[in-house]
């Protein structure tokens, strides 16, 4: 259990039966939903794809299993979108501006195979 949740349900025991039942609750009610988006797909996860992506990109893409990558990238886009949106519809799910391509002018020339 997150450290979080895991004060936030020891703070909803120490109120039960007291004269704020609705504060032990919410405490309780907090707990759930930090547990829930530190779950299996939560940060540790996330960090854990971020950390692959920040190897793979400082090795340039070097022997690196690009299919596995992509599963894995894929499995934690669609259960953040689940969480974030309501749906694990993939292309909602990796929507965005921030592709990282260089602009064509400064894409360094294929290289060419030799004669």
């Amino acid at each position: 259990m997150n450290k979080i949740a895991k004060a936030c349900s020891e703070a909803s025991l120490t109120l039960e039966g007291t004269d704020h039942p609705e504060l032990s609750l919410l405490l309780q009610m907090a707990a759930n939903e930090i547990e829930r988006l530190d779950g299996p797909h939560g940060i540790q996860e996330s960090n854990d794809i971020l950390r692959s992506a920040y190897a793979v990109a400082a090795r340039n893409g070097l022997d690196t299993n690009w299919d596995a990558f992509s599963r894995r990238l894929e499995g934690v886009l669609v259960a953040q979108s689940v969480l974030l949106n309501g749906t694990s519809y993939l292309p909602a799910a990796t929507c965005t501006p921030k592709t990282f391509r260089l602009p064509p002018a400064s894409r360094p020339s294929a290289p060419r195979d030799a004669p």
